[in-house]
Formats: structure tokens, C-alpha cells, sequence
């Protein structure tokens, strides 16, 4: 691709350009007719930055409403105190037990939400993920919902979980 058809792609004037990398416009009108050969890889970087300047951001999580704050905290909880563990059995589950606060069991038969994933994990790390993973798990579950062709009061039931 060059820098012309990136620049394109990207709706921006070649002023904007310039501006943006701190160019002389004049190099850039020069490039893309042809008065001079921009080096091969300078080509390349500045398609680069304009391709990823230009991308859609990546979709970003915080913790912005109160159920994933107590999943959060949940999970926080069940950081600390299994911090002096060495590692977590493959056979528990370690889960959101229904009244805010986590719990081990064999089979997760009350149904919670996973918090292994904190496993170790500092405060930070854990407010910085905390929604994401949340936003994985429940779509793990929808799309079992959809596979198994689950009835309408079973997705209810499940998705009442998310609600913490």
C-alpha cells in the first residue's frame, strides 16, 4: 500500500498528515506524484502509523457499574486470601458463591461465576481485567445457551448470576 492510498483510506488531507508527522506538506505532495521516492521504508512506517492511527480503537473495559465492581471485589477477595496457595487443584472450582463473596467446590453446583482467572493477580491487575473476563464468561454462556438450545427460563436463570 502506499502512502497516497493509505492517507485515502484514512480520510485524511495530506495537510492533516503533514501535521500529524511533523512533515513539510511539500514532502508529501512530492511523494505521492512522484517528484521524489519516498525511502522504502520510510513508506512502510508512515503507512503503519497511518493504519494504526486511523484504526477503530480496541474496545476498552473499566469498571464502571456495580456489578462488575463486585465482581471485582469478589475476585480481589479471593486473590488475597489464597495468595500463600502454591496452585489451585484442576478439580475445584473456585466461583462467586451468590452472596458476594467466593467459594470452592467439586462440582460449582450453586452455579457461580469464575475467579480463578485472579488467581495471584495484584489489586490493579485484577480492576484492569475484571470486566473483560466477565464480559468472556457471559458470553461463554450465552453461546452454550444457543447451542444447547436452552429454554427460555434457563438463559433467565443463568443470566440472573451476571447480576451479582
Amino acid at each position: 500500500m502506499t502512502i497516497k492510498e493509505a492517507r485515502t483510506q484514512a480520510g485524511w488531507s495530506q495537510a492533516a498528515l503533514a501535521a500529524y508527522l511533523d512533515i513539510p506538506k511539500r514532502t508529501i505532495e512530492n511523494w505521492e506524484s512522484g517528484a521524489r521516492i519516498a525511502p522504502e521504508y520510510v513508506e512502510k512506517l508512515v503507512v503503519n502509523e497511518i493504519l494504526r492511527r486511523s484504526a477503530p480503537a480496541a474496545p476498552t473495559f473499566s469498571i464502571r457499574n456495580e456489578t462488575v465492581k463486585r465482581y471485582a471485589e469478589i475476585c480481589k477477595s479471593f486473590s488475597r486470601e489464597t495468595e500463600d496457595w502454591s496452585y489451585l487443584p484442576d478439580e475445584r472450582f473456585y466461583t462467586t458463591d451468590g452472596s458476594f463473596d467466593w467459594k470452592e467446590s467439586s462440582d460449582n453446583a450453586h452455579g457461580g461465576i469464575d475467579v480463578s482467572w485472579a488467581f495471584k493477580l495484584s489489586d490493579i491487575e485484577i480492576d484492569y481485567a475484571a470486566a473483560e473476563r466477565l464480559f468472556e464468561l457471559l458470553m461463554e454462556e450465552v453461546q452454550l445457551a444457543v447451542s444447547d438450545e436452552w429454554e427460555p427460563d434457563q438463559l433467565e436463570l443463568t443470566l440472573e448470576k451476571f447480576s451479582l
